[in-house]
Order: structure tokens, then C-alpha cells, then sequence
């Protein structure tokens, strides 16, 4: 049996425009063994809220 899971994963990124691209370029590609079939870029003016970063 083939299932293709749907996965999405929404990210927020917060920091240096270079570094910010980086990762956002990083999500075209995805983890090893990743199926990246799209990638949506809404971009916010800076907040400046976050101090730490986290996987949950």
C-alpha cells in the first residue's frame, strides 16, 4: 500500500534578513528523504519578540 501522507509545517522566522533567507531557502529542500512540494513566504514587519528558539 502507497499512502502519501499530507504534512504541513508552518515556521516563523525572526532575525537578520540574511539569515532569515538562509532559512527560508533551506525549506525549499527540507530534511534528508522530505517531498517539499511547496513553500509559501508571507513577510511581517519586524517585532522583535523572540529571544530563544525551540522545536516542539
Amino acid at each position: 500500500m502507497n499512502i502519501r501522507a499530507r504534512i504541513f509545517v508552518e515556521a516563523l522566522f525572526e532575525g537578520a534578513e540574511e539569515a532569515v533567507e538562509r532559512a527560508v531557502q533551506w525549506c525549499h529542500k527540507g530534511p534528508p528523504h522530505a517531498m517539499v512540494r511547496q513553500v509559501s513566504v508571507t513577510s511581517e514587519p519586524y517585532q522583535g519578540e523572540f529571544e530563544t528558539f525551540s522545536i516542539s
